[in-house]
C-alpha cells in the first residue's frame, strides 16, 4: 500500500513540476527513434590519409627537395659521363702519360685547349670520366646491398618479431652465422661463389640482413601488444594485414634511419675488399669509388696530385651526406605522431 502511495505522490509531483502527464511520457519512451539521416553518427573534420600526409611533409620540406636534387644531379652526371662504357677510359692524347692536376690541356697533335675538371689519372686518363664510371658502379653496388638488406631483413624481422614461436629458430640461426667474423665470412663466401658483382652482393647480404632483422624484431616486440593490435587480433585480423597496416607505419621511421648508415658502410666495405683483391671491380674493365680510393692511398702520388684522392672522397661524402638527409626527413614524415 505504501509503494502505491509513494508512486502516486511521485506522479503528481512530476505532473505539477513539468506540466505534463507522467503516464504519457512513460509510454513514449518505448517508441522507436526515427533516423534523421545517414550521417547522424559521423564525425566532422577532414578525412585522414597516412600516405597523403607523408608526401605532404616531404614536398613541403626544402631540405628533402634539395637533397633529392643533389643526388639526382650526381646520378645523372655519373651515368651520362660514364656512358655505356664499362672500362676505365683510355689515356688522353697529351704530353706525358702520368697524372695531372685540373686545368686546360691541349692535345699532343695541336688543337684548342680543353678543360679537364678533375685533371688526369695515373695512366693519363680523364679522371672526371674515371670517377664517373666509379660513381656509377658504386651507386649500383650500394643500391643492390641496401635493397637486399631491406627486403630480406624487414621480411624476416617482421616474422621474427610478430610470431613468438619463431624466436628460438631465428636466434639459433643468427648465432651460428655471427660465430664467424664478418670480413672472414664475406671472404669465404666470395671464395665459394667466385669474384664478381652479384657474388660479392650475395656474400655481403648473407650476414648483413641480421642487423636489419634484429632492429625490426625489437621494434615490433615493443608495439605488438598495444591495445589496437590486441583488438585486431581478437577480431580475427590477418597477421599479414596487421603487420602492414598497424605495425609498419609505427616502426618505419626507425628502419629508414638505420638504412641511412648502410651507404657509407657499403662504400667502406668496397674499399676493404678492393684492398684485399676481393672486390667486384678489377680496375681495368670496371672501377668503383672504393677501388679508386684504395688504389690512390697505396702510393704517395696523391701528395703531389691531391685530386686523385680528394675527388673520390668528395663524391662519397656528397652521396653519404645527402642520402642521410633524405632518410632523416623521410623517417620524420613516416612518423604518424608528427601528422596533424
Amino acid at each position: 500500500m505504501e509503494k502505491i502511495v509513494n508512486e502516486k505522490e511521485y506522479k503528481d509531483k512530476f505532473n505539477e513540476q513539468y506540466q505534463t502527464s507522467f503516464d504519457t511520457l512513460k509510454s513514449e519512451l518505448f517508441l522507436p527513434a526515427q533516423q534523421v539521416g545517414k550521417n547522424v553518427e559521423s564525425f566532422g573534420g577532414k578525412k585522414y590519409s597516412y600516405w597523403k600526409n607523408v608526401f605532404k611533409k616531404l614536398y613541403t620540406s626544402w631540405i628533402f627537395i634539395a637533397s633529392v636534387v643533389v643526388i639526382l644531379v650526381v646520378i645523372i652526371t655519373a651515368f651520362a659521363a660514364a656512358g655505356n662504357a664499362e672500362a676505365v677510359p683510355i689515356a688522353t692524347e697529351r704530353p706525358g702519360l702520368g697524372p695531372a692536376n685540373p686545368g686546360w690541356y691541349s692535345p699532343i697533335y695541336g688543337g684548342d685547349p680543353q678543360l679537364y675538371l678533375f685533371g688526369f689519372g695515373n695512366l693519363g686518363e680523364d679522371y672526371f670520366v674515371e670517377t664517373s664510371v666509379g660513381t656509377k658502379w658504386t651507386l649500383l653496388f650500394v643500391l643492390a646491398v641496401v635493397g637486399f638488406q631491406l627486403v630480406v631483413g624487414l621480411t624476416l624481422g617482421a616474422i621474427w618479431g610478430f610470431f613468438k614461436k619463431s624466436d628460438l629458430f631465428f636466434i639459433n640461426v643468427t648465432n651460428v652465422i655471427n660465430l664467424i667474423p664478418s670480413l672472414v665470412f664475406i671472404l669465404l663466401s666470395i671464395n665459394m661463389a667466385g669474384i664478381g658483382f652479384w657474388p660479392v652482393i650475395l656474400a655481403i647480404s648473407l650476414q648483413s640482413w641480421i642487423g636489419y632483422a634484429a632492429a625490426t624484431r625489437v621494434q615490433i616486440m615493443l608495439i605488438r601488444n598495444r591495445e589496437y593490435n590486441v583488438m585486431s587480433r581478437v577480431l580475427g585480423t590477418n597477421p599479414f594485414k596487421m603487420i602492414v597496416r598497424n605495425i609498419l607505419p609505427k616502426i618505419a621511421p626507425v628502419i629508414v634511419s638505420i638504412g641511412a648508415f648502410v651507404i657509407p658502410d657499403a662504400i667502406s666495405l668496397d674499399t676493404s675488399l678492393s684492398y684485399l683483391k676481393f672486390g667486384f671491380v678489377d680496375g681495368t674493365t670496371t672501377t668503383s669509388l672504393g677501388y679508386l680510393i684504395q688504389a690512390t692511398i697505396t702510393h704517395t702520388t696523391w701528395l703531389q696530385y691531391p685530386g686523385l684522392l680528394l675527388f673520390p672522397i668528395m663524391i662519397v661524402f656528397v652521396i653519404s651526406f645527402f642520402a642521410f638527409l633524405i632518410c632523416y626527413k623521410f623517417a620524420n614524415a613516416l612518423n604518424p605522431n608528427a601528422h596533424n
